[in-house]
């Protein structure tokens, strides 16, 4: 990970003008050179990371001693000791690091509730990192710095904040609420894979989409003395949380759709005291649409559950979560389908419903739809496990300005320039007529003639409630696209742009916004300026847009047809990644879910596409820990993956061998299986990748 190869590649092109193309495209991939001749950083104690997750999302850390990681700048060569500070406030802290850096560290331990020296020879300072022994409380910040003493003095890094989640020991003691929504249109193809040919033959008419759902707490009476407050939400189903008005967080599709619902359910952790700041009342609001969960049901379903935790100034703890008292009604999502696209109705929005103060009234369900009490009874399925989301979540990360391609008959081509994964955002203006709409259509590429090629039918749509405000947008809530190309249609306004856009202005009216989980990218390619090095520069560019693009939750196939994570296609992508990217908690992420899946037992493989398929998808719980544990500095995702395969050692000859496993299902134990025959994902299929993987084991 320390080492940039830009010198090298420079010298020996410079020797030769027919530098090896074989070389240069494996540097191209990868791209291992990972800027560190960039200036010096303003800390020498950098990136810190709680349980392989930077700040902001080290929260809802649900482990009792999390393991605590910092980066040393390469221009300290030598580290004396290490040690770790952990505080109950920031202020504490940062007083504390004053008193650790001058040399007073029984001053700088008084105001901490942790304080570890790590000494020169532990192989915690050589790893930069260590696993925490300090007890922690359920939801809870706690504020932490590292400080290394070198041959100059001792360097510290800025305060951090971690966010605990529900840690074991602890129960949840809000209640889930749920519902059952309906189906739009009626009626609808069912097929979650239209595309394919035995929906083409067994499924009729338009997509099914789940018409969304509106919740909404009673008014909540706030407790004095606030000094903190974390919340804990998750959904089957994917939703959107507001807290009196205004949205929780940057995040989207949270909790995301990275596991199987019947063994565990992601939740996620928010710090909201800036929320309840200055504030005597509180009005919890969410919408809930189906994400990848709800179309699995006729009629579909949805679940949500969220707890509270406000700390006091006299020390105690204040708990509110959904209850039989919160209502639910239809919200102005007519149609959501991750697959297809969204149809939003503002006709069909209720003004105020977020917002403290507004009234559950007669006059109100005359005037709105019926509000009705929610359901308490337990989610179909009931999750097994319900753990923190312990990885980036999905953010925007890009949003590009789009350009008019052509203009014919009312429809409009536009160009987002890339090919990505995201949706619209639109300009909304005053004065639009009720009932007007927007469509957008989404493809990959345009046909001969110039038209979107777009077979899945990937489609959002806004209807206009004549009520829109200057210098609003909207952009679907739980849907997302393949794309790079645009169509555009309107009805119901005058001409054929967005009300108050002109074609001057397109720009402004309509961008492209890129979602996907937010993983840091860690390294950079650097090339001579010749004809050769820019091919190869876009080469890299396209490999990693492709790869950003198909990072949703999990490793994805495609971001417009499936957008499922299958094994082969993430293990062969899992070296670039992992050079690329910081991969570490996302793969563990996905990791478990395997594990999940498995119950001791390899991932099933598609028998009928066997062998094609073998070993690279049955095998996939190593393979992609081979390629964190060398590039990475936290070796443990080692030992997870062998709780995970029940033994990688019994695995590797499998993999490595000339085996030719039965099903791709056999058990993994403990002990060495008697032949190659048996166990997982044999396969007469061999590969220089098994060796590596088999040392690495």
């Amino acid at each position: 990970r320390q080492m940039c190869i830009r010198d090298s590649i420079n010298a020996e092109y410079g020797k030769s003008q027919s530098f090896p193309m074989e070389k240069l495209l494996l540097l191209a991939m990868t791209a291992v050179c990972a800027g560190l001749e960039q200036n010096q950083p303003p800390y020498l104690v950098h990136s810190l990371r709680v349980h392989r997750l930077l700040e902001p999302d080290a929260r809802g850390i649900d482990i009792p001693r999390p393991v605590l990681s910092w980066e040393i700048h390469h221009s300290i060569s030598t580290v004396h000791g290490i040690a770790v500070l952990l505080g109950p406030s920031a202020p504490a802290l940062e007083a504390a690091i004053r008193h650790w850096t001058a040399g007073r560290p029984s001053e700088a331990s008084s105001l901490l509730v942790h304080a570890r020296q790590i000494p020169t020879d532990a192989q915690e300072a050589a790893l930069g990192a260590v696993e925490l022994d300090a007890e922690l409380s359920s939801s809870s910040s706690y504020f932490w710095a590292a400080c290394a003493s070198h041959a100059i003095g001792i360097s510290c890094s800025r305060a951090h904040v971690f966010v605990t989640g529900i840690l074991p020991g602890s129960e949840w003691t809000a209640d889930w609420i749920s519902g059952i929504s309906s189906t739009w249109p009626s009626p609808c193809n069912r097929c979650m894979a239209p595309y394919h040919s035995w929906c083409a033959k067994n499924q009729s008419g338009p997509p099914c989409g789940m018409a969304g759902v509106q919740l909404r707490s009673p008014d909540l009476l706030l407790p004095a003395g606030i000094v903190a407050a974390v919340l804990h939400v998750t959904a089957l189903g994917m939703f959107e949380l507001s807290l009196n008005g205004r949205k929780v967080g940057d995040t989207v599709l949270e909790p995301g759709f990275s596991t199987n619902f019947s063994e565990r359910l992601l939740y996620c952790t928010h710090e909201v005291y800036p929320h309840l700041q200055n504030s005597t009342h509180l009005a919890i609001s969410a919408m809930v649409g189906a994400g990848k969960y709800s179309l699995g049901y006729d009629p579909p379903r949805w679940s949500f559950r969220l707890e509270l935790s406000i700390k006091l100034h006299n020390g105690s703890t204040a708990v509110l979560g959904t209850d039989s008292d919160w209502v639910v009604s239809n919200s102005p999502i007519v149609s959501e389908n991750l697959y297809h696209g969204e149809l939003y109705n503002a006709t069909k929005e209720t003004p105020g419903w977020r917002t403290v103060g507004y009234e559950f009234n007669s006059e109100t369900l005359k005037n709105a739809r019926e509000w009705r009490p929610v359901s308490t009874a337990a989610p179909v399925p009931i999750p097994g496990v319900l753990s923190a989301m312990l990885m980036p979540p999905i953010r925007e990360t890009e949003v590009l300005a789009v350009n008019l391609v052509s203009r014919r008959g009312g429809v409009l081509i536009l160009d987002a320039g890339v090919n990505g994964a995201g949706y619209a955002r639109v300009a909304l203006t005053a004065g639009a007529a009720p009932g007007a709409e927007i469509r957008l259509g989404f493809g990959e590429v345009l046909d001969l003639n110039g038209s979107l090629v777009n077979p899945l039918r990937q489609e959002d749509r806004y209807i206009y409630s004549g009520a829109e405000l200057n210098g609003t947008h909207w952009i679907p809530k739980f849907v997302y696209h393949g794309f790079r190309y645009l169509e555009l249609k309107v009805s119901g306004l005058v001409g054929d742009l967005p009300h108050g856009c002109a074609a001057q202005q397109l720009v402004s009216c309509i961008q492209a916004v890129m979602i996907r989980s937010d993983l840091l990218q860690t390294s950079r390619l650097t090339l001579p300026g010749t004809r050769t090095a820019t091919v190869l520069s876009k080469i890299h560019t396209s490999v990693l847009q492709t790869q950003k693009s198909n990072l949703h939750s999990v490793p994805t196939d495609c971001p417009q047809r499936e957008k499922r994570g299958w094994m082969g296609d993430a293990q062969w992508s899992a070296e670039e990644a992992t050079l690329n990217m910081d991969t570490m908690a996302f793969y563990l992420n996905w990791l478990q879910t395997m594990a999940d899946m498995q119950a001791k037992r390899c991932v099933d493989t598609h028998r009928h596409f066997r062998p094609l398929m073998e070993p690279p998808y049955g095998s996939c719980c190593v393979a992609p820990v081979s390629e964190l544990h060398p590039t990475q500095f936290d070796c443990s995702p080692m030992s997870d993956v062998a709780d995970t395969a029940g033994s990688v050692p019994a695995v590797v000859p499998l993999l490595w061998g000339n085996g030719g496993g039965r099903d791709g299902q056999e058990p993994l134990s403990g002990d060495q299986p008697s032949s190659p025959s048996r166990g997982c994902s044999g396969s007469n299929t061999a590969s220089a990748k098994w060796p590596r993987i088999s040392r690495q084991a």
